[in-house]
């Protein structure tokens, strides 16, 4: 039997989110160290495009100091889990928690989900799952995401997309 591994985590609550037609979505992505590769140019460039998602690249001391009271969902990308969690410290990871326990959004892609993940010192521990293995296996692939009916309807997708 063939594990999957953890690549992309969206904990979100669809109530909090505003409708297609109301004011847009704030984005919090996380851009400090730890993030790197092309995680956050790629996140920026697709979601730039976007009328309905207003973006702004947050850094570590920005979280730690409460910032993400100022939006609806926070993004970790990909690149070193340990040291997002370092870049936030132990208050950005407290606020973190914090953000997601009102109903704030957590998008974690690749090292932003092992970040949500307990097990960790350095995690913020909004996701009650463990890694599989400590050996950090990398690569690249295709993924096939489906989202389910009211991730669907709360984004205004049409069937098939």
């Amino acid at each position: 039997m063939r594990r999957l591994h953890f690549i992309v985590l969206l904990l979100c609550s669809l109530a909090t989110l505003p409708a297609a037609e109301e004011k847009p979505v704030r984005v919090a992505l996380f851009n400090d160290d730890g993030a790197f590769g092309q995680g956050v140019p790629r996140i920026t460039e697709q979601l730039g495009k976007a009328a309905d998602v207003k973006l702004t690249k947050v850094s570590g001391k920005e979280i730690a100091s409460g910032v993400l009271k100022d939006f609806d969902v926070v993004i970790f990308s990909g690149g070193s889990g340990s040291k997002e969690g370092a870049a936030i410290g132990d208050a950005g990871r407290e606020e973190v928690r914090r953000f997601v326990r009102e109903g704030g959004g957590y998008i974690g892609i690749c090292a932003g989900a092992y970040l949500a993940c307990t097990g960790f010192s350095w995690g913020v521990g909004v996701l009650n799952a463990k890694t599989v293995s400590s050996k950090w296996k990398r690569g690249k692939g295709d993924v096939e995401i489906e989202f389910m009916p009211p991730a669907r309807e709360a984004a205004a997708w049409p069937r098939g997309s």
